[in-house]
């Protein structure tokens, strides 16, 4: 962090409305700046439903895991007091993973009668912990890690008491996904939703959920920055969900900006943009002068943002107290909301 930050960073810490916002912030920096898990640890320790999760898994002495793969390398790094006694993925079975055994689910059930499960895969987690249970194993034993982070994931940008939203406006959906977003403010608080997706592999499912749902929608299928031009699309692998834009005049993904789209009222702003949420708060100006929408904002993509988006709101209007929260059992999901 450069030296001048520090002063302002002091001076913006009055415009968190709760102590566990400012609490959150200064371990999240703290994190952000030296990458020591014990401040990372005790902004995830903050989320109620993380910190009994955790409770009972870092209560075990050793335990098996379930998947090999990107969530398996961050279990790793992200809890490494965690011993782990062995893999299962009936696929590499037989292989050694950053030097732990991976077995079948098979040898699981003959060679380690005693062992908890981790369940890490995101998409598949529900068959997994039914084939667990259906082998006679009690649900005792079954420690499930992804149904915990889906969990936090259906919390995340709307479970905040403070959101008073008239449903008379725009819900904004800034990095979409799956619509999943769209869909949960639409049965909170009614109104309609403007869906911003730059990956087109996902637009027939958003369309389908949107039908399926009877949400009045409008889709953009471009990425959010602050002004118009062209992107390419990485994903990274092992999360669907994540992928990230780089800026290229080569690129054959639309970048365009909020301010250039929206006439009608916006109720509330979401941007989970992989890195482009600065840009996007500033092609989104007008918009937030105008209508002071609530903002639920990604602010873990770079190591800056935790600092940086809240100074740049509060350059576009002052009247924005912020609020702090996390939603995930690793460093991804950390969400400043702001509100007037």
């Amino acid at each position: 962090m450069k030296l001048e930050y520090k002063d302002e960073i002091k001076d913006f810490m009055g415009l968190f409305a709760d102590d566990i916002s400012r609490y959150i912030f200064q371990n999240r920096l703290m994190y952000n700046l030296l990458g020591e898990i014990k401040y990372l640890r005790k902004v995830i320790l903050t989320n109620k439903i993380a910190s009994i999760f955790l409770d009972k898994l870092l209560a075990e002495k050793t335990v098996a895991v379930w998947g090999v793969g990107i969530r398996a390398e961050k279990f790793i790094e992200y809890y490494p007091e965690v011993k782990i006694e062995c893999l299962i993925d009936s696929y590499k079975s037989g292989q050694l993973w950053h030097g732990i055994k991976v077995i079948s689910f098979k040898e699981f059930i003959e060679e380690h009668s005693d062992a908890k499960i981790v369940i890490l895969p995101r998409f598949s987690h529900k068959e997994i912990e039914k084939e667990i249970k259906e082998s006679g194993i009690k649900e005792s034993r079954i420690l499930n890690f992804a149904k915990v982070m889906e969990q936090l994931y259906e919390n995340q940008y709307f479970d905040l008491p403070e959101l008073k939203v008239s449903g008379e406006g725009i819900f904004v959906d800034g990095g979409s996904f799956d619509g999943n977003d769209s869909i949960q403010f639409v049965k909170k608080w009614g109104g309609r939703v403007q869906l911003w997706e730059p990956n087109i592999e996902v637009i027939p499912q958003i369309i389908k959920k949107m039908k399926e749902n009877n949400v009045c929608y409008e889709l953009c299928h471009a990425g959010m920055s602050n002004n118009v031009t062209n992107a390419a699309l990485m994903c990274k692998g092992g999360e669907a969900s994540a992928t990230s834009l780089e800026e290229s005049v080569d690129g054959d993904i639309p970048l365009d900006f909020l301010d250039n789209h929206m006439v009608e009222k916006v109720d509330m702003v979401k941007m989970d943009i992989e890195g482009f949420e600065y840009k996007a708060l500033l092609g989104a100006r007008r918009v937030i002068q105008r209508d002071h929408p609530i903002l639920a904002i990604c602010v873990y993509h770079k190591q800056e943002d935790i600092w940086e988006i809240p100074k740049l709101i509060h350059s576009i209007c002052s009247e924005y107290k912020f609020y702090l929260r996390h939603y995930s059992l690793f460093q991804n999901e950390t969400v400043l909301y702001a509100i007037i």
